[in-house]
């Protein structure tokens, strides 16, 4: 599970055509930018016409535009970029869970083991394979006691 974590450094990427895009978007507001720069200096120089003021408004507008389209794209980037746990946090969570296990009652263990535990068989009278589960769940029936085979309450 550790070794799957670790090579799988492309789940935690955004898509290139999003990173893409959002460069694209950041390249024309750039550009806006300058030409509003230099509308503004223009007027400040004493050119004021009526179509450098009415450029100047559309060029405010369309930054405004791209300014919505750039934080939509940094959302869709977000949402689209899944966070996953490095190899190194699995295993300091899986650390801290022999903590636990070492502080838990007899009861609470069973608990833990149904969750984890996904299949018991017997092979042999001395092999047995245990299926671990992949994703802790707590399955009621999983494991039946002894107690309702006639054997005593212990597991």
């Amino acid at each position: 599970m550790h070794q799957a974590i670790a090579d799988s450094h492309a789940w935690s990427e955004p898509e290139q055509e999003k990173v893409a895009l959002r460069a694209a978007l950041a390249e024309q507001r750039r550009q806006l930018s300058i030409k509003q720069s230099n509308l503004l200096k223009a007027i400040e120089n004493g050119q004021v016409i009526q179509t450098l003021l009415d450029r100047l408004q559309e060029l405010e507008q369309e930054i405004k535009v791209l300014d919505t389209k750039i934080l939509e794209a940094d959302e869709l980037i977000a949402r689209s970029t899944a966070k996953r746990p490095t190899a190194q946090q699995v295993r300091a969570a899986w650390s801290s869970a022999l903590n636990l296990w070492e502080q838990a009652e007899d009861d609470q263990k069973q608990t833990i083991l149904r969750g984890l535990v996904h299949r018991v068989e017997m092979r042999e009278k001395s092999k047995t394979v245990v299926q671990i589960s992949h994703f802790f769940c707590f399955r009621r029936r999983m494991v039946r006691n002894n107690g309702e085979y006639g054997c005593g309450d212990r597991i």
